[in-house]
């Protein structure tokens, strides 16, 4: 991908001058927040700011102003994670909009419906709602909110699992960015691209554009994007079991965040540098890492990073055996998450809680944290989260030899991998399946779905799994005499 901006700042300028709303021109409180990369402290006087201008605004009839005070609030209302306010607000602007004939703010009203939404959980109604964006933007020539549609609809995509769909809206906002001369919103396009070609699998593409956002916002001195890009890159190594390089990266983004006083993100740093050290077995080194998290979590009140540190904590303390250690992070991470009703994190908690108790023998109890987990993830869509609690059922009703129980949940496992595509589900319940068949003593059958499980890791380039199912397929050759 060839980089060639020419003269476009100068274009860019003017365009933001003719485009004053876009980009939060109009919400100047929330464009400070977001620049800043810390939340906590400042959505309350944002609001407050927005409820008195609307106050103001409707004794003045200023239809303008109580417009851009509805898309103000929807803006702080969304990121504070209340959406059915957010929602109630960006429509009263919405209103407003089609009344008055204002179609820029009419565009960012759908924008920012289409993003309260999908943090809703809602992707195909956010999707809905950025195209009738698009519509409007495409027919105005409004080439920012054009771009965002583009984004924003590719992320709702990415997050219902409609990957090429999302890597075509990418490279559409990617090209228009570029002809335009917007080179943050370039550096956005390129990290959903990274983060969308990783999720397909394709590794190369994948790092080759995380490393251009990087080298972009290194020239832009634009530091919390270049953090993200480290962060883009990490994560992509982490995948491919380059767990050093991995390490390497994300102590890059430490390095950035300290030097700038980014507390949330150095946060998330170490959040990132745990997990690496988790996957490379250096439980202690990892602990360490999250403890530092844990820390600057509690101190600046970030709630979504203190739940991940503890979740974080409690995997490192199970990877080493201490279960009951585990059990207490884990525990931690939950009453968090039910508090701040992150219900994601929730049900993460509720998830690892039954592992954890599986591992410690006590199966009822399992079952139990598994159901919960199994119960949210299916009101929400949280459709991976829904696979791992099947799998996890499944493993415990296997140890408890409640077999048929147990090729019900893989079975369901299996049914949401495949119609979400995500094979690498798909291979662990194939072998789940295998194993409960090897233990009915059905060995043709077991066979059967270890072979399946065995294509599907050697095509997608799963080393662990592959190594299971031919381990599984020499027990079961065994017990039939075809060695």
């Amino acid at each position: 991908m060839e980089k060639n901006l020419g003269n476009k700042k100068t274009r860019y300028d003017k365009m933001k001058k003719a485009n004053a709303c876009c980009d939060f021109q109009g919400f100047p409180g929330l464009k400070s927040y977001l620049e800043s990369g810390d939340s906590c402290n400042q959505i309350k006087a944002v609001i407050h700011r927005y409820e008195k201008s609307l106050k103001i605004a409707k004794q003045q009839a200023d239809k303008q102003e109580e417009m851009q005070a509805y898309l103000g609030l929807g803006e702080a209302y969304r990121f504070s994670n209340q959406n059915e306010k957010a929602i109630q607000k960006y429509k009263k602007g919405l209103e407003i909009g089609r009344e008055q004939g204002y179609k820029l703010q009419e565009t960012l009203a759908f924008l920012g419906l289409g993003d309260a939404y999908r943090s809703n959980n809602q992707n195909q109604t956010a999707i809905q709602h950025y195209q009738k964006a698009l519509e409007i933007a495409g027919g105005q020539g409004y080439k920012l909110q054009e771009i965002d549609a583009h984004l924003e609809m590719g992320i709702a995509y990415r997050l219902n699992n409609q990957i090429y769909m999302a890597i075509q809206h990418y490279k559409k906002a990617l090209e228009i960015a570029g002809e335009e001369g917007c080179e943050l919103k370039e550096v956005n396009a390129c990290l959903e691209l990274g983060i969308a070609y990783r999720l397909s699998n394709q590794i190369e593409p994948a790092i080759q554009h995380h490393r251009l956002a990087a080298e972009m916002a290194k020239e832009q001195r634009h530091n919390l994007k270049e953090i993200d890009a480290y962060f883009g890159l990490a994560i992509t190594y982490e995948w491919n079991n380059l767990n050093q390089t991995a390490i390497q990266h994300y102590e890059y983004s430490l390095q950035i965040a300290i030097e700038q006083g980014y507390k949330q993100k150095e946060a998330q740093a170490y959040l990132g540098l745990g997990k690496a050290n988790r996957f490379d077995n250096k439980n202690k080194t990892a602990i360490k890492h999250y403890e530092k998290a844990l820390e600057i979590a509690i101190e600046q009140g970030y709630k979504f990073e203190e739940t991940q540190a503890y979740l974080g904590i409690g995997g490192a303390y199970k990877s080493n055996n201490q279960i009951q250690t585990a059990m207490q992070n884990y525990q931690k991470a939950l009453e968090i998450a039910k508090k701040v009703e992150e219900k994601y994190e929730e049900t993460i908690a509720y998830l690892e809680l039954g592992e954890a108790f599986r591992l410690n023998n006590q199966i009822q109890r399992a079952v139990q944290h598994y159901e919960n987990a199994l119960k949210i993830a299916e009101e929400r869509g949280y459709k991976h989260a829904e696979t791992r609690a099947y799998f996890g059922l499944g493993e415990a009703f296997k140890l408890n030899d409640q077999t048929e129980l147990a090729m019900e949940y893989y079975q369901k496992a299996l049914e949401n991998a495949t119609e979400h595509e995500d094979q690498l589900d798909e291979t662990e319940a194939h072998l789940g399946i295998a194993v409960v068949y090897r233990l009915n003593n059905q060995k043709q059958k077991a066979i059967h779905h270890y072979h399946k499980a065995l294509d599907i890791a050697k095509e997608q380039g799963y080393k662990q799994e592959e190594t299971k199912a031919y381990l599984g397929l020499g027990v079961t050759y065994r017990m039939s005499n075809r060695i």
